[in-house]
């Protein structure tokens, strides 16, 4: 396939780049959530035959040093962490890879193996010197590009992760690589562009590769939802359902389409089905249905529950507890001054427009309007199309009698894109409208 770059991005016929879904996806996730209905089968053994773990793990048994056989199972593990969404298999992946160094401390292929594995559990720092470090041993080695890309998007290095996913696709157009290029493409402002790639790495996927195509599946409905195409979400979550029953990512996806079609009813019980998986994100979603559906006490209980959840787990960096509970306190408006001392910390080691965004909306709930506007143009500054970036960019202007034009433009623009994007804050943002409409000249909005 022919090859072209386009506005410095990656590009394969309509190029694109990826995301940390493909090798190892940043979920922003807490500490190891249960597996799903459908991942416990995968880890339950079957009377008939062996399921790829229990083979892997009888090989290590037979040939305990092994370093081959070590690294079968860390492949293994990292698979099933895929499928059933269960972090704590990020620790025995990483333990079976530790015990391969051990064997042969020169060897290649653990080394490059670790990187992956430590980036799945938000090491970037690791996961960079690793990845990098394989590089010089072997620049043709198209993987280790795809574990950079990941790595230097989620702290925020844009440019860099292009270049390294560019050179992934360079080396080795297909699925992998597609992805990537199509995750920087969505965060670039390009959500066609996306979908494009997201369509040749289905293309690239093999028919009988479940678990990976429900992931592409769900990517693209994700991409979708954000456009405010509730129908092709619809689509894309029930194609990856249909792939992969019970997946649990694309139930995530649901839930929301669910919420902006109207059905809170039915978008809360999909999110309590992901209860037993224990993620924060989850947690807190599930209270912004109860919230939504006028039920103040579960919704209370929830956020309850997530402050408890990652309170506890703030000193364990692969927890990465820190942005989450920055994140949640922010987006809810909850303990102000907490929320700011947390997305300041988190600022400081990630430039990622996430961490810019969160930064921006806690200094909003401050009332530090001029420092919030600055770390949300920062938040946007790559014209990533995302109704809750522009959501909390429109806010902040809002309370800036100069920038009250911008803010109305850039809540409009939140709307235009997905008029029912979240339960909470799309109707916020209509009556932000409203006031700013009937508010004299030259006042902020309240």
């Amino acid at each position: 396939m022919r090859m072209q770059k386009i506005y410095g991005c990656l590009l394969l016929g309509t190029v694109a780049t990826v995301t940390v879904g493909a090798l190892a996806a940043r979920d922003r996730a807490g500490a190891a959530p249960a597996p799903s209905a459908t991942g416990q089968a995968a880890l339950t053994a079957a009377k008939t035959e062996r399921t790829p773990l229990q083979e892997a793990e009888d090989a290590v048994r037979r040939e305990p040093k092994s370093v081959s056989a070590q690294h079968r199972l860390a492949v293994v593990l990292m698979q099933v962490q895929r499928e059933t969404g269960d972090e704590a298999l990020y620790g025995k992946a990483e333990q079976a890879l530790l015990t391969a160094k051990k064997l042969d401390p020169e060897d290649y292929q653990t080394r490059k193996l670790l990187a992956w594995v430590v980036a799945g559990q938000h090491r970037f720092d690791e996961a960079l010197a690793l990845a990098r470090e394989c590089v010089r041993q072997n620049p043709s080695d198209y993987w280790n590009y795809g574990v950079i890309g990941d790595a230097l998007t989620e702290t925020g290095d844009y440019n860099g992760a292009l270049t390294a996913v560019q050179k992934m696709v360079d080396l080795r157009p297909g699925s992998l690589s597609y992805t990537r290029a199509a995750e920087q493409r969505r965060l670039h402002g390009d959500p066609e562009g996306a979908l494009e790639l997201y369509a040749l790495a289905l293309e690239a996927t093999g028919p009988r590769e479940d678990e990976s195509r429900a992931w592409v599946q769900t990517q693209m409905g994700d991409v979708h939802f954000q456009r405010g195409n509730l129908k092709a979400a619809e689509d894309s979550y029930s194609a990856a359902l249909k792939k992969q029953p019970g997946y649990y990512l694309a139930l995530a996806g649901q839930a929301h389409l669910r919420a902006a079609q109207g059905k809170l009813e039915e978008a809360a019980a999909i999110q309590e089905s992901l209860k037993p998986m224990q993620r924060p994100e989850w947690m807190a979603t599930l209270g912004d249905f109860y919230q939504a559906m006028g039920q103040r006490d579960k919704a209370e209980a929830q956020y309850q529950a997530v402050e408890s959840y990652l309170g506890a787990r703030l000193k364990d960096p692969s927890a990465d507890a820190g942005h989450q509970l920055a994140q949640f306190l922010a987006d809810r408006g909850r303990s102000p001054a907490r929320a700011l001392e947390l997305a300041k910390e988190e600022a400081a080691n990630a430039k990622d427009i996430a961490a810019c965004d969160t930064l921006a909306w806690a200094l909003y709930h401050g009332k530090h309007y001029d420092e919030a506007w600055t770390a949300a143009q920062k938040a946007l500054r790559l014209g990533t199309r995302d109704p809750k970036l522009l959501y909390h960019a429109g806010m902040i202007a809002l309370q800036l009698p100069a920038r009250r034009s911008e803010g109305t433009a850039l809540l409009r623009k939140a709307l235009a894109l997905n008029p029912a994007w979240h339960p909470l804050d799309a109707p916020a943002a209509r009556e932000a409208l409203r006031s700013a409409d009937s508010a004299p000249a030259g006042r902020s909005a309240e």
